[in-house]
């Protein structure tokens, strides 16, 4: 025969059999046990930054023996809650792959869930540091950083005047004094920079 439990427990089993010369009966036990699924799930201790940048992922799984990463950036790991080095620039999918020790499996992907970006570094280059008064100073914005998409710029040059172009026009300081030249950069993922001379 076959018959199913549709409930976990322990089900005592009695199979009798018999024939001319009398009867005999056989007792066992059967355990049904409650299937668990796995649910794969995780969070990590950031989500974005600037290269370098290590990520420490917490597995938040449950009813799992066995853990399967990736990071997005060609590197996997079998340890639950691992720890990952990005050295390079980009939206990272991550994606969990888990099993059961019944053979079970569940898998969760998250598209782009780490974004690591170059962090802007400016400075303010000017065609000298002391001036005579009414003197005409030059600036530009010089990009250290190996990041080329700054977008916006915004200066604040002491005098009363301001500009949002990289290289601005010159500027003219008719009255002595000490001045403080500001520049903000921003990247197009959001990410900005301020330099002062």
């Amino acid at each position: 025969p076959v018959h199913i439990y549709s409930a976990a427990g322990n089900y005592n089993v009695n199979l009798t059999v018999s024939n001319e010369n009398g009867t005999d009966s056989k007792y066992n036990t059967i355990t049904v046990l409650q299937l668990i699924l796995p649910v794969a799930n995780f969070s990590s201790n950031v989500t974005e930054g600037y290269a370098p940048l290590t990520v420490a992922f917490t597995d938040l799984s449950e009813n799992v023996t066995e853990w399967n990463w990736d990071f997005g950036d060609g590197n996997a790991s079998n340890l639950q809650n691992p720890s990952h080095y990005y050295n390079t620039t980009g939206a990272f999918t991550i994606k969990l792959f888990i099993n059961t020790i019944y053979g079970c499996r569940d898998s969760l992907i998250k598209p782009g869930y780490i974004k690591v970006a170059v962090k802007p570094d400016v400075n303010i280059a000017g065609n000298n540091n002391s001036y005579c008064s009414a003197s005409t100073v030059t600036f530009n914005g010089n990009l250290l950083s190996i990041d080329t998409s700054l977008i916006k710029w915004k200066w604040n040059f002491g005098n009363g005047n301001s500009s949002v172009i990289q290289n601005p026009l010159p500027q003219t300081y008719n009255d002595t004094g000490l001045y403080t030249v500001q520049l903000i950069a921003a990247a197009s993922n959001g990410c900005f920079d301020t330099a002062y001379a």
